[in-house]
């Protein structure tokens, strides 16, 4: 049985329905795509035209249609995501925002407002209109505080010094000074030790 008309046009409508394939939608991506369908002895469905443009991607036999790349992909994506924010914060607040605003603890708030863009500008909101105060931004963890802005004389420790200090000074160094521990908490982080 031939699916050619069918395979045409199952490919036409998944570009006209699914956009984030349109940037591959071109007549020539759309021969590569039914080319590619007809090799699978199945019958012609959606799935089908996915798996092919997946396929193709990985091969790098399809050609960007609309003169884009990951970097304008990126850029999308993060336009998107920060319109979808400032959708979210624009949001009238309501009297349910009050009350969990108010009852919040500083830890609790601060977590919240410095993880949470949807959160810190609804709070923002709340803080213009109900008087509340901005959280401190939370200072580092000690394990937190980056190589180069690290004052400690063992900043730099690598594996091999610490495999070659003793056993009971490495305890005592790590209970007693901040910069040792800082630089082992990184060793470990990194899976160096």
């Amino acid at each position: 049985m031939n699916y050619s008309d069918e395979i045409n046009a199952i490919v036409a409508v998944h570009f006209h329905i699914t956009p984030s394939s349109r940037k591959y939608n071109s007549p020539a991506n759309q021969k590569l795509i039914a080319e590619r369908i007809s090799t699978y002895g199945l019958v012609p469905s959606d799935t089908g035209v996915v798996r092919s443009i997946q396929e193709l991607v990985c091969e790098e036999r399809l050609q960007r249609a609309d003169g884009g790349n990951s970097e304008t992909d990126a850029a999308a994506v993060r336009t998107a995501e920060q319109t979808r924010i400032d959708h979210l914060v624009s949001a009238p607040l309501t009297a349910a925002d009050f009350t969990e605003f108010s009852q919040m603890g500083r830890s609790e708030l601060e977590r919240a407002f410095y993880s949470d863009a949807v959160f810190a500008g609804r709070y923002r909101k709340g803080a213009a209109l109900w008087g509340f105060r901005l959280p401190a931004k939370p200072a580092l963890a000690q394990s937190e505080i980056p190589v180069e802005n690290d004052p400690s004389e063992w900043r730099n420790l690598d594996a091999r010094t610490y495999h070659s200090l003793p056993t009971s000074k490495i305890i005592h160094l790590y209970r007693n000074d901040a910069g040792f521990k800082r630089a082992i908490d990184r060793l470990i982080s990194n899976g160096k030790i």
